[in-house]
């Protein structure tokens, strides 16, 4: 894999990450050598390895950044509930309830989000979001500390 990306001039990510799909990319000559290069190296990589070898590590890749990124909101998490007053055991037993809840929430709110036509809709679903979390972080911490905390998770930057 490190050989086909040195030959194809790889071996470094430009510095703008390139290939995301943003408005534009496909006019800047950059963005689009790289693409190229992306697409030349995925074809070799499938005729050196396989398709199945390729897809299992693409698929590990995906599974690595899920864990990652629930690692990662795990710690936000526990970061906030504790400046709410709120102990790092409930905070965890709230990540663990929203994550089983997943997706369910994830079904309702993006049918909401997606028939909201202007800005004063979306400030309405994302409002009947934070009553949600609020009304499930009261079930953990008590109404004073819910509030607190979905008020402090919502300024989070």
């Amino acid at each position: 894999m490190v050989r086909i990306a040195d030959e194809l001039g790889m071996a470094t990510a430009p510095f703008w990450g390139g290939g995301r799909g943003l408005p534009g990319e496909e006019e800047d000559p950059e963005i689009a050598a790289w693409n190229k290069k992306s697409a030349e190296m995925r074809r070799r990589l499938k005729e050196e390895f396989g398709e199945d070898r390729i897809a299992q590590n693409e698929e590990a890749e995906r599974k690595k950044r899920e864990a990652d990124s629930e690692a990662q909101g795990m710690q936000e998490i526990t970061r906030v509930a504790q400046e709410s007053g709120i102990s790092a055991e409930d905070a965890e037993a709230f990540f663990n309830r929203i994550k089983s809840m997943e997706p369910e929430l994830k079904a309702k709110f993006e049918a909401q989000e997606e028939a909201a036509k202007n800005d004063a809709e979306r400030e309405a679903v994302k409002n009947t979001i934070k009553a949600e979390l609020e009304k499930i972080a009261t079930e953990h911490f008590g109404a004073e500390k819910a509030k607190a905390f979905i008020q402090k998770l919502d300024k989070k930057p």
